[in-house]
């Protein structure tokens, strides 16, 4: 228990002792009791109010000063903003979009009957082309038409050297969204679909008679006219404005949206139906200006960095991809000068890939080292006014 004394103030005169009494200790039944010192609650004051009132002012302030702080940062005239370097400056460095590649794998009764290559001139252009390849055709021994429509896909990135992200599968349902009803198309051959003819001449072929109209070998007839049908097929429908919004047709409707051609894939005929190499080379450096091989190593990976700024990268970059090299960047060096076109080499790199490169570029060569760290891919450096042994130039 404590002690505690209290004087009674001096205007008591009716006690001439102090007196003296025991307080509860705080939490006790005494305290509870009223036996203890009670405290009272602090009265309002005008400066408690003014202090509340000012609070939510300056909270309710806080976002409107935000807002007009932003606006006069947008609209100052004065100070400089911090900007990424452009391409025009020093240090720029851009990844390159390789050209938009598709395939679209036609089928009937889930059977391969024909695959057509979709390429689109870039990711925001318009235009294209198609290839179209016969299901005939034999890779590594086997034919498309004896392969699932992903297998046929995957070998056909593969023999083409060429990556090929997206697939599309052609069957009646893909046809619908499409063609609709269907497309009036000049028929030659005396096609007959599900117990069905089609007639020759003008007429409609329906949607869901497409796999079979331009995928049927008929009997006694040559496998080239299968050919010449899809491909009459296919040029039908490029020249007929392409409706709706599946996948299938905003791909076609990207290609009809700028100039656009069909092919067929280069063959070499004999015992079974294979690829011309030097033609397909030659077809696909026209429309595929910017490939990626579909596996590592496929192609050549290269980057170009103009050290005089003063060169178009966008067209030495289409001109070495037309010659198959997988351009990955194009850039700028971090200080311009007026050194000459140079390949840098990193460890590792294949000789006949240098010897190839400069013959086309005519650049000398620098060995870098791994210890450089920097290049780790075949660098080209552009020089003043670059241009190629064969002419082309990057003005």
């Amino acid at each position: 228990m404590i002690k505690q004394r209290t004087r009674i103030p001096a205007d008591r005169h009716d006690l001439d002792e102090p007196l003296s009494f025991e307080a509860a200790e705080p939490g006790s039944a005494a305290s509870t009791e009223g036996r203890g010192i009670k405290q009272r609650a602090r009265p309002f004051t005008l400066g408690s109010v003014l202090f509340v009132v000012a609070e939510v002012v300056l909270l309710t302030a806080i976002p409107v000063l935000a807002v007009l702080g932003g606006r006069s940062l947008l609209t100052s005239q004065a100070g400089e903003f911090v900007e990424a370097p452009g391409p025009s400056d020093p240090g720029w460095l851009a990844f390159v979009d390789p050209t938009p590649v598709s395939v679209i794998v036609e089928v009937l009764d889930e059977r391969v009957t024909g695959l057509t290559l979709v390429v689109r001139s870039g990711p925001d252009a318009a235009g294209g082309g198609l290839v179209l390849i016969p299901a005939s055709v034999t890779v590594d021994g086997r034919a498309f038409a004896d392969r699932s429509p992903e297998d046929a896909a995957s070998t056909l990135a593969a023999a083409l050297e060429l990556a090929i992200p997206e697939v599309q599968v052609a069957d009646e349902g893909w046809w619908a969204g499409v063609v609709g009803e269907g497309l009036l198309v000049t028929n030659t051959d005396p096609v007959v679909v599900d117990g069905e003819p089609i007639a020759i001449g003008n007429t409609v072929v329906r949607s869901e008679q497409v796999p079979g109209f331009i995928g049927l070998q008929l009997a006694g007839i040559d496998p080239a006219a299968l050919e010449f049908r899809r491909a009459m097929w296919w040029e039908t429908l490029m020249a007929t404005e392409v409706e709706g919004s599946t996948e299938g047709a905003q791909l076609l409707q990207a290609v009809q949206a700028g100039p656009w051609k069909v092919d067929e894939i280069p063959l070499q005929e004999g015992e079974a139906l294979r690829f011309d190499p030097d033609g397909v080379d030659a077809l696909l450096s026209d429309l595929v200006t910017l490939p990626v091989g579909a596996l590592p190593g496929d192609r050549i990976q290269i980057r170009i960095l103009d050290r005089a700024g003063t060169n178009d990268l966008g067209t030495v970059a289409a001109y070495l991809g037309s010659k198959g090299y997988e351009v990955l960047q194009i850039g700028n060096v971090d200080v311009f000068d007026e050194g000459s076109t140079q390949l840098l080499v990193p460890p590792g790199t294949s000789p006949d890939a240098v010897s190839a490169l400069t013959e086309l570029t005519g650049a000398g060569t620098l060995s870098v080292t791994s210890d450089d760290g920097i290049v780790t891919v075949l660098t080209l450096l552009l020089g003043p006014g670059f241009e190629t042994n064969d002419g082309a130039s990057a003005d």
